[in-house]
């Protein structure tokens, strides 16, 4: 919830181009961590803590590219658009996080 007020006033602040970038900075460094410091719970915690960031900062930037890039008559469409497909996208990866957790249960994931 930090990060997405912090997206929002850095939209407000530094612009959607550079918010986006932030995020899309936060994220790359969020899988590096994964990748690299899968081991603990604590650093899994603390590398979808990184990645969540870069969700919020996002979602926070998108509807204002959207807005920009519609004409005034058609902004209720894109925004609708956005939210129908940021919906779709949750269940998504929801559904396949659950799948994967099916192939490889929880016995061969690190302990702790």
């Amino acid at each position: 919830m930090i990060a997405a007020q912090a997206g929002g006033a850095l939209v407000r602040r530094i612009g959607t181009r550079r918010t986006l970038a932030s995020g899309a900075a936060c994220g790359v460094v969020g899988f590096i961590l994964l990748a690299v410091a899968h081991h603990t719970t604590g650093s899994v915690v603390a590398a979808g803590m990184v990645v969540g960031v870069a969700v919020a900062f996002g979602f926070a930037a998108l509807p204002a590219v959207l807005l920009g890039a519609v004409p005034a008559s058609r902004t209720g469409i894109a925004n609708g658009i956005n939210s129908v497909f940021r919906s779709v996208g949750s269940s998504v990866s929801s559904a396949l996080i659950g799948t994967l957790l099916i192939v490889k249960p929880a016995k061969n994931l690190a302990p702790g």
